[in-house]
Formats: structure tokens, C-alpha cells, sequence
């Protein structure tokens, strides 16, 4: 049914094309809450491994901090394990921002540091 400049449809042409766009309308709209469910998925797949591999950090960078404190490490030692706590923090810290729902501000109230090695100062009296 093709027509022609100045030609108008039908009233029942006007409904088929109506009824078609709903139709078309009514398959965009489930195929977009089918992505949006699939991203949701994705995301949520994504935060759980990036929790794990925060929680395995967290883990050694409490390991690593306990044995700063043994009395019997040389200075060398500790250092290199400070090192190593800086570096376990900042890819901590790095995978904790790409969390889906990491917001700097709040991060910000919780934020804690490494400690670092202690620099006696000598009495010289």
C-alpha cells in the first residue's frame, strides 16, 4: 500500500502503524530492562571479585604490619616491609575505587594510613 504525495491513510492503516510502533516500542523497552538486569549482573560479578581481592590484601597487609613489630627485625627489614605495606595499600586502594559503589567523600571519613618506620631522635645532652 504505498502512497503518494497528497494520498492520506486510512484510519485502519493509521491503527496498523500504531499498533506496530507500540509493538517495536514494547521490544526496545524489554530489551533495555534486559541490559540494564545484565549490567546490574556484571557489576555485581565485578564488585565480588574486586572485594576478594581487597579482603586477600587487607589480610597480608595485616600479616605484614604484625611483623614490623618484632622487636628482633633489623632496620633493613623493616623498611623493606614498609615498603611492601605502601605498596599493598595503594593497590588497595586503587581496586577499592573501582567499586560501583566507592564515593570519595564517604571513603574519606574511613580513610587510615600506613604506618610508617619511626625515626628516633637522638638526645644529644
Amino acid at each position: 500500500m504505498e502512497k503518494l504525495d497528497g494520498d492520506t491513510l486510512t484510519e485502519e492503516e493509521n491503527k496498523q502503524i500504531i499498533s506496530e510502533i507500540e509493538d517495536l516500542n514494547g521490544i526496545l523497552e524489554d530489551k533495555q530492562s534486559k541490559q540494564i538486569t545484565l549490567d546490574d549482573q556484571i557489576t555485581d560479578i565485578k564488585d565480588e571479585i574486586l572485594r576478594k581481592e581487597i579482603l586477600t590484601i587487607s589480610l597480608e597487609m595485616a600479616k605484614t604490619s604484625d611483623a614490623t613489630k618484632d622487636k628482633n627485625l633489623n632496620e633493613k627489614m623493616k623498611e623493606e616491609l614498609f615498603s611492601k605495606l605502601k605498596i599493598l595499600e595503594e593497590k588497595k586502594e586503587a581496586l577499592t575505587q573501582k567499586l560501583s559503589s566507592f564515593n570519595p567523600a564517604i571513603a574519606n571519613q574511613f580513610r587510615t594510613s600506613t604506618p610508617t618506620a619511626q625515626v628516633e631522635i637522638m638526645d644529644l645532652k
